[in-house]
């Protein structure tokens, strides 16, 4: 269990560090971006990945 923690963790690390490698200039005009947008909508957004997140592990697992 905890080996697929640090699995998990590692490729979280892996797909975060893409984006500000491959594209720094995208990726500083998207935190802008989203550092102005409303709390509410942030937190829908969130919600949605959360979702997503747990659809695709329910599928996985199955």
């Amino acid at each position: 269990m905890m080996d697929s923690i640090f699995i998990i963790f590692g490729l979280f690390m892996v797909f975060e560090g893409i984006m500000p490698t491959l594209a720094p200039r995208v990726y500083r005009r998207m935190l802008t971006f989203v550092s102005q947008q409303q709390e509410g909508s942030l937190r829908k957004g969130g919600l949605v990945m959360i979702g997503i997140g747990t659809l695709i592990v329910f599928i996985a697992k199955s």
